[in-house]
């Protein structure tokens, strides 16, 4: 293979332009944050991963979600060894404590993939332990509006949630 010289010049051409043109559009708005409107619906949706969690504060405008605000972090070691169940349940509520200052009082969905976490506030049977059973309560306290969401449809929080950004080298 052969090595690039520190004077080597990439031209950029018309299409490469065009190109890294679109790729910064397709960004920017899908990033763009919106301004609240109090009128339209909410939701919070999230997602929990191996290594953190991922959520955004959304609101549907004219049948089209639109993000107000982002939120992830990092799982501790701890956290990182939970069970799916518990992760997720930790992202949700995590999540409803970061946004507090906007849905507290309000109706709003959660979305979630987690497909047995849409039932976890109904469940009759096996009790829960006592870190789930707390998260649950403050969870109840919010919503109790838990809906499923595919994968596929989970882009925005599914990224977040697996973001990593490690230190720069000191």
């Amino acid at each position: 293979t052969a090595s690039k010289k520190k004077n080597d010049t990439l031209t950029w051409s018309n299409e490469m332009v065009k190109a890294f043109a679109s790729a910064k559009s397709t960004v920017a708005k899908a990033t763009m944050l919106s301004h609240p409107d109090l009128s339209a619906p909410i939701a919070i949706t999230t997602d929990a991963s191996d290594s953190g969690i991922g959520a955004v504060l959304e609101q549907k405008f004219k049948n089209c979600w639109k993000p107000i605000a982002f939120f992830s972090r990092k799982f501790t070691p701890a956290e990182s060894k939970y069970s799916a169940f518990d992760r997720e349940l930790l992202a949700v509520h995590l999540s409803i404590r970061h946004f507090r200052y906007f849905v507290e009082g309000r109706q709003f969905t959660i979305y979630t993939d987690h497909t047995p976490f849409t039932t976890a506030l109904n469940k009759v049977g096996e009790p829960h332990s006592a870190r789930q059973t707390r998260h649950l309560s403050a969870i109840a306290e919010f919503t109790s509006d838990i809906r499923h969401v595919s994968g596929k449809s989970n882009a925005v929080a599914d990224a977040l949630s697996r973001q990593s950004i490690s230190s720069p080298p000191s």
